[in-house]
């Protein structure tokens, strides 16, 4: 099961969704506001390998996360 988490840091301006499968994170939901609409970055497993996700359960991650930033006020052009 995908869990996420809306974070913050201190060195950027925006909230992000950080997207976690099995207690790793594997990639985050991001507002670009310069450009005006959602990015996402993946990140490589520990181990070097490949994920392996359910498509279904992958897509409904990445639309939550997106749902989650939107409804904390931000939205595309």
């Amino acid at each position: 099961m995908m869990e996420i988490i809306i974070a913050s840091d201190m060195e950027r301006e925006e909230l992000f969704a950080e997207i976690y499968f099995k207690d790793v994170q594997w990639a985050e939901v991001i507002f670009d506001q310069q450009k005006g609409y959602f990015q996402i970055e993946v990140f490589p497993p520990k181990d070097g390998g490949s994920w392996v996700f359910d498509l279904s359960e992958m897509q409904e991650a990445l639309v939550e996360a997106k749902k989650r930033l939107i409804n904390l006020g931000y939205s595309e052009v």
